[in-house]
């Protein structure tokens, strides 16, 4: 799978996100709020990380250990050749996702 050169508006979000307040402050506490409201919003196509980054985002779906409960978690996808690498880190936060 080819994917298309990434446009320099996308190539400063992608800067941007790198700024630990950015990534860290910013998008680990709001980022998966807007998203579930893009997803929705969508049809499932569309999340705001996709429209901002150009990359793609896969929702995977857990069962939490204790309560039982599905969750749904958005991880962020790198292109490689025609595999995707997924990412998560919870925004390079020193501590692991909660789930």
């Amino acid at each position: 799978m080819q994917y298309p050169e990434i446009p320099k508006w996308q190539r400063f979000i992608h800067r941007l996100a790198m700024i630990e307040v950015v990534s860290s402050g910013f998008f680990s506490k709001y980022l998966h709020r807007i998203d579930a409201v893009a997803l929705k919003l969508s049809g499932g196509r569309n999340s705001l990380a996709t429209m901002l980054t150009g990359l793609p985002v896969v929702a995977v779906t857990t069962i939490g250990a204790k309560s039982g409960k599905t969750r749904t978690v958005l991880l962020g996808g790198i292109p490689d050749g025609d595999k995707i690498i997924l990412i998560a880190s919870w925004f390079g936060n020193p501590d692991y996702p909660a789930w």
